[in-house]
């Protein structure tokens, strides 16, 4: 059974169904760092032209530009399986 739900969201990004709470006293058997939270990414950028207006002067032109896209960023899902909030992410 996958990890990940046949219409993953950002709200239901895990399959609670593929999980299940240990025996009390022992450890699951699930590797560590298996499952991946929602792909992070942010585009900045710049822009800069410099003009000689003598052997001493100059003039610089910059421009820049942050998240450049305005893509939201969220968080990581709850890992707690014990949570009421397993499988969801946060909006940040």
């Amino acid at each position: 059974m996958s990890i990940y739900p046949a219409h993953q969201t950002i709200n239901n990004w895990f399959n609670p169904a593929a999980f299940a709470v240990p025996a009390v006293g022992t450890w699951g058997n699930l590797g560590r760092n298996v499952g991946r939270g929602p792909g992070y990414y942010e585009i900045d950028t710049a822009l800069e032209k410099e003009t000689r207006v003598s052997e001493r002067l100059a003039v610089k032109f910059r421009a820049e530009a942050f998240n450049l896209l305005n893509h939201p960023t969220y968080g990581d899902p709850a890992s707690d399986i014990s949570s009421g909030s397993f499988g969801s992410s946060p909006a940040s």
